[in-house]
């Protein structure tokens, strides 16, 4: 369960370390609204861990996070750049 949370979040601090690292720009920052899927599927991991059928609404929120997340992050870039070109 630990593993599950921690790996989970991992995949999403990775956008602001590297929003601060100078790796991403400001705008992808919009990933992180990711969190609360993230949360959500946490919430619900937490007491149906055990139980395989149970389990899927936390499977699908987090499917979810990372997907919302992408995009976002892909779209922040993709902001960036379009500012780029124009400036």
């Amino acid at each position: 369960m630990t593993l599950y949370l921690g790996l989970a979040a991992a995949g999403l601090a990775v956008v602001p370390l590297g929003v601060a690292a100078g790796l991403f720009p400001w705008p992808c920052l919009a990933a992180l609204l990711a969190v609360p899927l993230l949360l959500e599927s946490g919430r619900i991991a937490r007491t149906t861990y055990e139980t395989p059928r149970a389990f899927v609404p936390a499977v699908r929120n987090i499917v979810a996070c990372y997907l919302v997340a992408v995009l976002l992050l892909t779209a922040g870039i993709l902001v960036h750049s379009a500012w780029a070109v124009r400036a």
